[in-house]
């Protein structure tokens, strides 16, 4: 279920994740599955790839991260994100799943 349909007085969407795995296969099972169950859906192979999705299309409401990206750690990508100030109201402090 799309978490969006739980809060649709709020004005925000709460489905959209941003999913960063440098595998191809890790990155197209998440995405199936969170698009079949009606997320919007951002991947990303590295980190610089998803900093410049974020600046495009504007911060997720969660994410999900490999820790060993080839460019940078997940939890350093989270850092920078947070550090450039891409967070703010709702999605401040960014949810995340950080996967080894």
């Amino acid at each position: 279920m799309c978490l969006a349909s739980q809060y649709p007085d709020r004005g925000i969407d709460v489905s959209k994740v941003l999913i960063v795995d440098d595998q191809e296969i890790i990155r197209m099972l998440l995405q199936a599955h969170l698009k079949q169950t009606g997320h919007r859906v951002v991947a990303a192979s590295s980190a610089e790839e998803a900093l410049a999705a974020v600046r495009e299309k504007g911060p997720p409401d969660v994410a999900v991260l490999d820790i060993g990206l080839p460019d940078m750690q997940g939890f350093e990508l989270a850092e920078k994100h947070q550090s450039r100030g891409r967070l703010q109201g709702p999605t401040a402090h960014l949810p995340q799943c950080q996967c080894g």
